[in-house]
Order: C-alpha cells, then sequence, then structure tokens
C-alpha cells in the first residue's frame, strides 16, 4: 500500500481500525454483547440522549441487520470496556485500533477504516524522530 505524502512529516501512522472480537466458538443465539467508548465521537459516544451514536456504533448496528443478529449495545469508560471484553464479559468491540499486543488475546476483522497521523514541523526544526518529541508540548 502507498503511503500518502506530506511535505515536512516527522511521522505518519496508518492504523488498522476494525472489529475486535474474544469468543471461542459460534456466534451465540443470545444477543451478542457489544462494548464501545462513550467519549470517542465521532466514532463513539453517547449523544444527548444518552444513547449509543457514531460511526461505529452505526455500522455495527448494519452489520446486526444484515446478519439478522440481535445485539445488545453499551458504550462505557474505555478501559472498562476493555477488561470486560478480555474477561468475557462482552463479545465484541466494533472499533478498536489493532496493535500486535492486542492480536495476542484478541481477532481482528478485516479494517473497515485507516486512521492517518501526521506531526508537522517547522523547516528550521531539529527534530527528525518521534522519539524526539517525548516531553515536548504539541499542538493540537
Amino acid at each position: 500500500m502507498k503511503r500518502p505524502t506530506t511535505i515536512r512529516f516527522a511521522g505518519l501512522f496508518l492504523i488498522p481500525f476494525g472489529l475486535a472480537l474474544l469468543w471461542p466458538g459460534p456466534i451465540p443465539a443470545a444477543p451478542l454483547k457489544v462494548g464501545g467508548d462513550a467519549h470517542f465521537p465521532p466514532y463513539e459516544y453517547l449523544n444527548q440522549n444518552g444513547e449509543p451514536d457514531g460511526f461505529d456504533v452505526e455500522l455495527m448496528e448494519a452489520l446486526a441487520r444484515v446478519m439478522n443478529l440481535s445485539i445488545d449495545l453499551e458504550l462505557g469508560r474505555w478501559s472498562e470496556i476493555r477488561a470486560r471484553l478480555e474477561a468475557g464479559e462482552i463479545d465484541a468491540i466494533p472499533g478498536m485500533i489493532r496493535s500486535k499486543d492486542r492480536e495476542v488475546l484478541l481477532d481482528f476483522s478485516e479494517p473497515f477504516l485507516t486512521l492517518s497521523y501526521a506531526i508537522f514541523l517547522r523547516k528550521d526544526s531539529t527534530i527528525s524522530s518521534l522519539a524526539e518529541l517525548r516531553g515536548r508540548n504539541i499542538v493540537i
């Protein structure tokens, strides 16, 4: 895959974003317990009515309709949702950034989205690696 180019960058991260699953066998007949981050807009968040909303939520609901699956979708604190997935209390997370460490514990679908991050520097900057950004202030 050809990487996009930008003028003067210190790093570009292409991160596959897909469905993370942790269950040992066939899809259960009972509703799938699906969890997500309540504070990750526009992908996963609680809307003004306190209901799950966002791209990942809509994608998971569409997938459930097409596959005729029943799902219980709950958004919460990311650390708690991750712990519940790993403990087997929930079955899937619709949007998780894939990493080698996470692949040890979880199965991932083919990515449905690639997130790109770039760091832009002034032309006269002496920074040449991500490690040199440690401890510095970054403007977003």
